[in-house]
């Protein structure tokens, strides 16, 4: 038998997440409904990001008190493991950043510490589909590599 499903917990977070009222310059930045599904993903024991998304607490706690102020993480601290090509891929995601939001400089860190986990990416970053990271992808890195279509 499966365990409990998660997603009325995840819909139920992102919902309060949203509702949070947030400074004009935070509440326009796209990355905003992003960092909240990734944090209600955490809280529906989705994706392999360590609690403070693998930005480090001081950093996390910042991002909280500017775009979700009031919000109290539950999710659990596990380590992840960690990649020996984590810098080189922060590198490649920055070299590519849009450099239209400061929160893309979180998002290198967050999408570089993902790819050590054994999904799909878009499931290690706890986000809801497939479109969401594409989203991620061309609002943060618009100019980063992308796959060839298999021929």
């Amino acid at each position: 038998m499966n365990g409990p499903d998660r997603q009325p917990i995840r819909a139920i977070v992102l919902a309060e997440l949203l509702a949070t009222p947030v400074a004009l310059r935070f509440a326009g930045d796209p990355n905003r409904l992003l960092l909240a599904s990734m944090i209600a993903g955490q809280a529906a024991d989705n994706g392999c990001l360590p609690t403070h998304l693998g930005l480090g607490k001081a950093t996390y706690l910042d991002l909280l008190a500017d775009y979700f102020p009031f919000f109290r993480s539950t999710a659990k601290d596990e380590r992840i493991e960690q990649i020996p090509e984590w810098s080189d891929l922060q590198k490649l995601l920055l070299d590519h950043r849009a450099g239209e939001h400061d929160s893309e400089l979180w998002m290198a860190d967050i999408v570089a510490t993902a790819c050590a986990g054994r999904d799909h990416l878009w499931q290690d970053l706890g986000l809801a589909s497939r479109d969401e990271l594409t989203r991620l992808m061309q609002v943060n890195f618009p100019n980063s590599p992308r796959p060839t279509p298999a021929t």
